[in-house]
């Protein structure tokens, strides 16, 4: 018989995109079995559950806050996890734009899902250059579509937009993107990343491809 409940991590700190879900996992390391989890302080914004031995954590990333966990055995034996959250809306790292900078092959990426270039977009009108690609699949438009306001020089490229729509994405219409920026440029290619706010949820991403 066990006197402690004890668990591998009981002060959680999680970082996530805003509307974006995330999870960890905490280990219960010693106890008597038969346990249950309980959210406490909880608005909604962080869920738990248990598999065996194994507490998943679970924030979809709307609310940031703290929230407390009580951990139970058969025995009535408690411990608390604590999780704090936080939620964010910087989705490059100076060390990640370094590394997308480095990237050579032509790539669509949209909250860090990478995208297959179908039919390529390389348009401009109305002083603004449409990158990305789109493709009719037997009545189905698939797209991933990034305007960029202004000419193709590195740096911050203001009032532009991007809409994505795919199987398994969707932007649900256009997004007036915050950031926009073209981070390198070597006359072939551009490395644009973008980021920008609906419907409570960020929506970021980056692309590389050819210019012409």
């Amino acid at each position: 018989m066990h006197t402690k409940l004890s668990i591998e991590e009981t002060d959680l700190h999680m970082v996530t995109w805003l509307g974006t879900k995330k999870s960890i996992a905490t280990t219960i390391l010693s106890g008597n079995g038969g346990y249950s989890v309980e959210v406490e302080d909880n608005k909604g914004f962080v869920n738990a559950s248990l598999l065996g031995n194994i507490i998943t954590i679970t924030t979809t990333g709307k609310e940031k806050g703290q929230a407390k966990i009580i951990v139970r055995d058969k025995l009535g034996l408690e411990t608390v996890i604590t999780v704090n959250v936080e939620v964010t809306e910087e989705a490059f790292t100076d060390e990640l734009i370094e590394s997308i900078k480095a990237e050579k092959q032509v790539t669509y990426v949209y909250n860090k899902m990478k995208l297959d270039e179908l039919n390529p977009l390389k348009e401009k009108s109305n002083n603004m250059f449409l990158y990305g690609w789109e493709y009719n699949s037997w009545g189905y438009v698939e797209y991933y579509k990034v305007w960029i306001n202004g000419d193709l020089t590195v740096g911050e490229k203001a009032n532009s937009k991007f809409a994505a729509n795919t199987y398994d994405v969707s932007t649900y219409g256009e997004v007036e993107l915050e950031r926009c920026e073209i981070i390198k440029n070597d006359g072939e290619k551009i490395w644009c990343i973008f980021s920008g706010e609906k419907d409570q949820t960020l929506h970021f991403g980056y692309f590389i491809t050819t210019i012409k």
